[in-house]
């Protein structure tokens, strides 16, 4: 085995792993602490969801790359019948991409436009920018509804690889 096949052979599950954990921590962990202790108002919260956005925006894809491109290498080492499980995972962890841009980016332009106009309008004393509580709840109800698609595809993409490693497939 070459040094490159060892690298690629591990880097698709640990990367989808990675991408797993992050994205199901986001909806199971981050999320559910902010709605039961936050006292911040749609406005903010629509603002704290542009930012976690962003900043997402900006490491996942990279892992989610980093993984596809770890399951193909491996894969293309391997003869031809051995190859589904790895495909299959550089499939499912790729399939976040067009996930995103097809399914979510209009959700999340309209969270970025909102938070900035909060920010240019500027707030009330109570928070209140034209955004109601019910509005910004079900915007960022609705994305990690959405969001929660790219952690079962990730989640299957690194299931599948850890079992292709152990040989169970």
């Amino acid at each position: 085995m070459t040094d490159l096949q060892s690298i690629a052979r591990v880097t698709g599950p640990v990367a989808a792993g990675l991408f797993a954990g992050l994205s199901a921590g986001y909806n199971i962990s981050i999320w559910p602490a902010i709605w039961q202790v936050s006292e911040l108002s749609p406005a903010n919260l629509l603002r704290l969801q542009d930012e976690l956005y962003k900043r997402g925006a900006r490491i996942m894809p990279v892992i989610s790359g980093l993984s596809t491109v770890g399951y193909l290498v491996s894969a293309s080492y391997l003869p031809a019948g051995r190859r589904t499980p790895r495909l299959l995972s550089a499939v499912l962890i790729a399939m976040v991409v067009p996930w995103t841009f097809g399914t979510m980016m209009s959700l999340n332009k309209r969270i970025g436009r909102k938070a900035k106009e909060s920010v240019s309008r500027g707030e009330n004393k109570d928070g209140t920018v034209d955004i109601q509580e019910a509005e910004a709840h079900e915007m960022i109800g609705k994305w990690l509804k959405l969001h929660a698609v790219r952690s079962v595809l990730s989640l299957g993409a690194f299931v599948l690889g850890v079992a292709d490693l152990a040989g169970l497939v």
